[in-house]
């Protein structure tokens, strides 16, 4: 997990920083114009559409509000986040074992740390937020978090996930 702080409340945009914006989702899935940042169908599940329609028709908090960080340049990356008592988490349930940013087929490196560079710009008057579940290995996430780090936020990182794997036989 990783959780990113600074102080302050919630907003949607800065007047002068439009390179990241939070999108409220209001429906049982995501809007059609996600699909070119999920995974495919028999790819990454917990990346894919299957998985984020189900969460968000079943298992929403009460009271929370699922969002879509969408930051970058040409919209680099989509990250799926859930509002909940003043504070901004990944959106995952109990039963997830991977999250992480959903990356535009159009993002390399600098693309990914200018987005992260403008998420972590978008978080800075709010609570700490947490991302649970997220692979630090996992395309994207390192020059995601170095642009978070450039925007002034500081990381934690904390061991309180794993997964674990056997070989089927």
């Amino acid at each position: 997990m990783i959780a990113a702080s600074a102080r302050g409340g919630w907003f949607t945009r800065s007047a002068t920083d439009t390179g990241a914006r939070f999108v409220p989702l209001t429906g049982t899935c995501l809007p059609d114009w996600c699909d070119t940042f999920l995974a495919a169908p028999g790819a990454d599940f917990f990346a894919g559409r299957a998985w984020y329609d189900t969460v968000l028709a079943g298992a929403i908090p009460a009271g929370a509000q699922p969002v879509l960080a969408v930051c970058g340049a040409g919209d680099a990356v989509l990250l799926p986040l859930l509002r909940q008592a003043g504070r901004l988490s990944s959106l995952v349930t109990p039963y997830t074992i991977g999250w992480g940013p959903l990356l535009a087929p159009h993002a390399d490196a600098a693309a990914l740390r200018d987005a992260g560079q403008y998420f972590g710009r978008l978080l800075h008057r709010h609570a700490p937020a947490r991302l649970a579940a997220m692979d630090p290995d996992a395309a994207g996430v390192a020059a995601l978090l170095d642009g978070v780090r450039a925007a002034g936020l500081s990381l934690s990182r904390f061991r309180h996930f794993g997964n674990w794997r056997a070989p089927l036989r």
